[in-house]
């Protein structure tokens, strides 16, 4: 019996250190207009009723060499997949927080930049933005 103990504490252990190389942790890319201010990002977190329950907060880890990064409340169209209870709140307008990224006036070509974005349930997941500027 004590080895069964022993393998569930290893199995567990274990697990605790697994990491996924998930698709969403790999670097985002966007393009925008030279010069001016695009959304680059929509980050919510709802109910299953599609009521808001917490604005996500974007913190910037790593500001872009050659543009601005803005974040702010605002309303988009959430995009929850098909198997996820809340996939019907796709279908309207929701409050959130926006994350736009504006480049100097005159610059045309490839920048970057690194936000921390916390979620009602204190999740905190980290994005690179790759960012193709014409």
């Amino acid at each position: 019996m004590r080895s069964l103990a022993s393998l569930t504490t290893a199995i567990v252990v274990a697990g605790c250190v697994v990491h996924l190389d998930l698709e969403k942790d790999k670097p985002l890319h966007r393009a925008v207009h030279t010069g001016e201010r695009d959304q680059v990002a929509f980050f919510y977190s709802l109910k299953p009723m599609c009521e808001v329950d917490v604005l996500p907060e974007i913190t910037v880890v790593t500001a872009p060499g050659h543009g601005n990064v803005s974040f702010g409340n605002g309303q988009d169209y959430p995009d929850y997949s098909p198997n996820n209870i809340r996939y019907d709140c796709n279908k309207q307008l929701v409050q959130g927080t926006q994350l736009f990224y504006q480049s100097a006036a005159d610059f045309q070509g490839a920048d970057s930049f690194v936000v921390d974005v916390r979620f009602a349930n204190s999740h905190v997941r980290t994005i690179t933005y790759k960012i193709a500027v014409h």
